[in-house]
Order: structure tokens, then sequence, then C-alpha cells
């Protein structure tokens, strides 16, 4: 008798919420991603040198926390959690969540 092998793959989405503050301009999406990918989200299509701060006020289903960055060098991580801030080589700035899982479904509102 040979068993049978269940795969299942999840998906999970993030509401994510973007606000330049200089434009007065707010987007709202829902985007889905798979169980285990890294996820890489962008607030603006500005460049590294031409933002003065970026924020990422995330609303997690268990615990709230923040990731900002500030053009001086200043920033902030509550998340602990291995969600980062990076830079992409073309000078974009996005909010990095490595293997995805349920834990970081959530509200993703970002300020920039």
């Amino acid at each position: 008798m040979q068993a049978k092998s269940t795969c299942r793959t999840w998906i999970f989405t993030v509401a994510i919420s973007m606000f330049e503050a200089w434009s007065q301009d707010a987007v709202n999406k829902e985007t889905s991603f798979n169980l285990g990918t890294n996820v890489n989200l962008t607030c603006a299509n500005k460049m590294w040198a031409d933002i003065l701060y970026i924020i990422w006020e995330i609303n997690l289903k268990n615990r709230n926390c923040k990731i900002s960055f500030i053009n001086d060098g200043e920033g902030t991580d509550s998340c602990n959690d291995g969600k980062s801030l990076q830079k992409a080589s073309t000078g974009q700035l996005y909010l990095h969540i490595p293997n995805i899982s349920a834990d970081d479904v959530g509200v993703y509102k970002c300020e920039s």
C-alpha cells in the first residue's frame, strides 16, 4: 500500500497603505504572497537620496510594530523579527520580509 502525500501551498494577504507626505496621495492595495517566500514592499518610487524619512507601521494580528528610517541615519525597529528596510541597487528603499508566514499577515502602512 502506498501512502498519500499532500502538499499545500498557502497564500497570505497583506494589506498595504502608502502615503507620501508632500503629495497627500494615499494608495491602498491588497497583495497575496506564497508561504515561505521573501517579500519586498516598496513605499514610494523615490530614491534613498530623495527621501527625508520613511515609516512602516505594521499592524499584525498579535501585535503592532514600527520600522523607520530618517535620512540623517537615525531609525527604529520595534518589530525585531527579521523585517528590515533595505536599499536596492537602484537606490530605492523597500521593506524586506523574509520567509513570510501567518504571523506576518496584517496591515502595513507606509509614510514617506
